[in-house]
């Protein structure tokens, strides 16, 4: 009988360490994920903001890029008008200097310069988001529309294309303002191409802004879905961990009772 006052006792005080160790884990592992799920929120949260405010500071540069191209086309297609109003009177020299200035070659070139300026920004910008979202798309389960390089730089080939049409338009609109017949047609023709490249430039920067759309409306969505799932994740945590607890508290209690009978006993 003492043998097994004694085998009891050991058996009740094991069970007693045990469980409490298991306690404690359970409540640590409770506290552990309530407290971790703040700095996870705000860790993603803070990502998909960067994500949100670079796209929508590129959406802007994109629409004052989209003014500018307006400002190049407008001179031009000024430029192309003249030519075309003066390859029906090309013995009129005053009329070639009343229908192209001598300020439209500046006009031409600060419209030119301005486009090739705003444009840098922008594609540093929409780079910035297309990393960003690449980085946040290595979570579980996340996928964040994607950008296409090829889309930026094809933007970049058309206004330098653009752009250098209008230093070729700069040079012959003299030779045109003196009468010479061939510039006539030549300035025409460039005039057409360059104005070609600023509507297929104007056209992938809708495209763009529709897709920086498309990620600021995923962005909002994922920090939405990430709060719920992390404070969703910590409820059940709370559940599966709670539960254990209340298993070890109940087992600790009977352990508890058992050893305070054997010391009874003996």
């Amino acid at each position: 009988m003492a043998s097994q006052s004694t085998g009891q006792r050991i058996f009740a005080v094991t069970s007693l360490i045990l469980s409490a160790l298991v306690l404690l884990i359970a409540v640590g592992v409770i506290i552990g994920a309530w407290v971790a799920r703040r700095p996870a929120i705000d860790a993603v949260n803070g990502s998909v903001q960067s994500v949100e405010q670079f796209a929508h500071t590129g959406q802007a540069g994109i629409s004052r890029l989209d003014g500018r191209l307006d400002d190049m086309r407008t001179v031009v297609d000024e430029v192309g008008t003249a030519a075309d109003r003066a390859a029906q009177n090309v013995a009129d020299q005053g009329l070639m200097t009343t229908l192209l200035p001598p300020e439209t070659e500046q006009r031409l070139r600060t419209a030119a310069q301005q486009v090739t300026d705003t444009l840098a920004g922008i594609a540093d910008i929409v780079r910035a988001v297309m990393d960003l979202a690449e980085t946040i798309n290595k979570l579980p389960f996340v996928s964040l529309p994607k950008v296409d390089p090829e889309r930026v730089s094809n933007l970049e080939n058309q206004i330098e294309a653009a752009r250098t049409g209008a230093e070729q338009l700069q040079s012959n609109i003299p030779q045109f303002r003196e009468g010479a017949a061939s510039s006539i047609s030549t300035l025409s023709t460039t005039a057409a191409s360059v104005d070609e490249r600023l509507v297929t430039a104007q056209n992938d920067l809708a495209q763009l802004d529709s897709r920086l759309e498309q990620v600021i409306a995923d962005a909002h969505r994922l920090g939405q879905q990430v709060n719920t799932g992390i404070t969703v994740s910590a409820v059940v945590v709370t559940l599966l961990f709670g539960w254990t607890a209340y298993a070890m508290v109940v087992l600790i209690l009977q352990s508890w009772a058992k050893l305070r009978a054997s010391q009874d006993q003996s």
